[in-house]
């Protein structure tokens, strides 16, 4: 959640973050080598208290400059109603990924509800949400 007051400096160091990447998939790529510990940039240069940040700002900045998501993504960023998960498959030389956004909390609680109800939060294995 990005509070209304942080949201375009947010978006500002997310696309920032984003723009120092060579390409999409080695965007993906430093979002996993991030969430594995491996000394990346943009980490080497955050304290431990930023670190959850730093990662959470990478993800944010490859969704709101993805071709296909992008608009779409800012503009829930910008309303501050909606949800976005970026799910990394594969390995750091062929990342993978899936993105599902959310216009409305109701429409993420209605994706949530039933892999709430039935308790199997481990349908898809070998992936990272964020």
């Amino acid at each position: 959640m990005i509070s209304t007051k942080h949201r375009k400096d947010a978006v500002r160091k997310a696309d920032e973050i984003y723009s120092s990447q060579e390409d999409d998939a080695r965007a993906l790529g430093a979002i996993m080598m991030l969430l594995s510990d491996v000394p990346e940039e943009p980490l080497l240069t955050a304290n431990k208290a930023q670190v959850g940040a730093v990662l959470g700002l990478c993800a944010l900045g490859f969704m709101i400059n993805h071709k296909q998501f992008g608009p779409r993504a800012r503009r829930i960023v910008e309303s501050g109603e909606g949800q976005m998960i970026l799910r990394l498959s594969g390995g750091i030389a062929n990342p993978q990924c899936e993105i599902q956004l959310f216009d409305t909390q109701e429409e993420y609680a209605a994706f949530l509800q039933p892999i709430l109800a039935s308790g199997n939060f481990a349908t898809h294995k070998n992936s990272t949400l964020l």
